[in-house]
């Protein structure tokens, strides 16, 4: 089972890398198309896209996954299927519309809120009708759907911009049009397998009633990633915006390169497992990952210690320089959130999920009071390490909270292993004596890293490798 879970990872693995490193070679480019104050802007409006399409997911995709089995296995799949559909079509009126209705408030043209507005939408309705693909395992065509709109979403702004013109309509037009066409990409893959034959309002309802509280699930974990932004816009300003969004968007990739394969995989497998095989066997696998997420995310976070001065200039310009000491505190903070992926499955599988919003809505309460404070005197490294905290208090009450459902095993004498591993890690790099190019500091710093850390926890790495 471990190996098959390793094997379907993998497809996530490779797209995602064609995505980060895509999205990495993108960065440099529009923080020279665009000054510091319009990147600021570009990036304080992408934080309050995603808080509203958080909003309008409405737990949607997670409902029609955590279903899906029970509806395939009594043959209601086609009822299940039409419900959603029309489910989403109801969802994608009502998220632009109100889109539209609450971003006319803002600083923002009319053309813009229009875009923006249409924006909302495809992404939402995106998102949910992706979950057909995902809820039937079908990881290959998955991932190649999902690294089509990872590659397109940062390559076509940039051919949009040097074409048309750099404008700030012309970037979100361009972002437009990728949900767009993703969404009836997957419509016409899956067209042959849906069959519209009524809805069913009591199916609506169950996934309203499991989806609707994974909407404080999502505005909590939308403002942990992209509050910030709009609190440091209040009070330092567009340009300030721009240098922590920098930083922001280099640790989010570090962080979505490990996690979005183990979460693409994560969910629909535990949730299989724990309603074919039962409690003991759903805990053995979830333990088992999560020892090497731990493992995995340790290096990273030590590894961004010592790369981040190279990684900044690298991945956009040397005016960006002063927000490289950010990119460790923000590393950490979001890697030690990726935790929740494993500690939080027993509130999926006993559909506890209502619980689970108030625990996250409540620490990204937490999280937007320490951001306001902490950034007030300490400027931005106050913001990251408000970030980093709230991302610690939420994951101690989760696990808390969570174990008592589903248990978790956390190894400790092996994670302080990895730590100490770690730490000689940083330690051996500082050591190492820097070249003219960036560049190839960068990649022997990565190298070395890779190489000392993987040899002082070389038993655990061929104990997991033997499955």
């Amino acid at each position: 089972m471990k190996n098959n879970s390793v094997l379907k990872s993998i497809p996530y693995s490779i797209t995602k890398i064609l995505g980060y490193i895509v999205s990495m070679l993108a960065l440099p480019i529009l923080t020279n198309l665009f000054d510091k104050t319009q990147f600021g802007m570009i990036s304080t409006l992408e934080a309050k896209i995603t808080l509203i399409v958080s909003i309008f997911l409405f737990g949607i995709p997670q409902s029609y996954i955590r279903f899906y089995n029970r509806y395939s296995r009594s043959n209601q799949i086609d009822v299940l299927n039409s419900s959603f559909l029309f489910l989403i079509g109801i969802v994608f009126i009502l998220a632009s519309t109100i889109s539209y209705i609450v971003l006319s408030f803002g600083n923002v043209n009319n053309v813009s809120v229009i875009i923006l507005a249409f924006l909302v939408g495809n992404l939402v309705i995106m998102q949910q009708i992706s979950s057909i693909i995902r809820a039937k395992e079908k990881t290959l065509l998955h991932s190649l759907i999902l690294g089509l709109n990872d590659i397109l979403s940062y390559a076509l702004p940039i051919a949009i911009l040097y074409m048309f013109g750099i404008s700030i309509n012309n970037y979100f037009l361009s972002k437009l049009i990728v949900p767009l066409s993703i969404f009836l990409l997957i419509l016409l893959v899956v067209k042959k397998e849906l069959k519209f034959v009524g809805v069913k309002g009591t199916i609506i309802k169950e996934m309203l009633v499991f989806g609707i509280p994974l909407v404080l699930v999502s505005i909590g974990g939308t403002i942990f990633s992209s509050g910030d932004r709009i609190i440091i816009n209040h009070i330092m300003g567009s340009e300030q915006v721009a240098v922590y969004s920098v930083a922001s968007k280099i640790a989010h990739a570090i962080q979505q390169l490990m996690i979005f394969p183990i979460n693409m995989v994560l969910f629909p497998m535990y949730i299989r497992i724990w309603e074919e095989e039962g409690r003991k066997r759903t805990e053995q696998i979830l333990s088992k990952w999560f020892i090497v997420y731990v493992f995995i995310a340790t290096a990273i976070i030590a590894g961004s210690i010592s790369i981040r001065k190279e990684a900044m200039v690298l991945l956009s310009n040397s005016s960006y320089i002063d927000g490289a000491i950010i990119i460790p505190i923000l590393t950490a903070g979001l890697l030690i959130y990726g935790g929740y992926y494993f500690i939080s499955a027993g509130f999926f599988v006993s559909n506890r999920t209502f619980n689970l919003g108030i625990i996250i809505f409540s620490t990204s309460l937490l999280n937007v009071a320490l951001n306001y404070i902490m950034g007030k005197y300490m400027g931005l490294i106050g913001v990251a390490l408000a970030t980093a905290i709230a991302y610690v208090v939420f994951m101690i009450i989760t696990y808390i909270i969570g174990n008592k459902i589903l248990t978790i095993k956390f190894y400790w004498t092996q994670i302080i292993k990895f730590i100490i591993s770690a730490i000689i890690m940083i330690l051996v790099l500082s050591m190492l004596s820097g070249s003219k190019s960036i560049l190839i500091d960068l990649l022997v710093k990565i190298s070395v890293g890779f190489i000392v850390y993987v040899v002082l926890n070389i038993r655990f790495v061929i104990k997991q490798l033997r499955g």
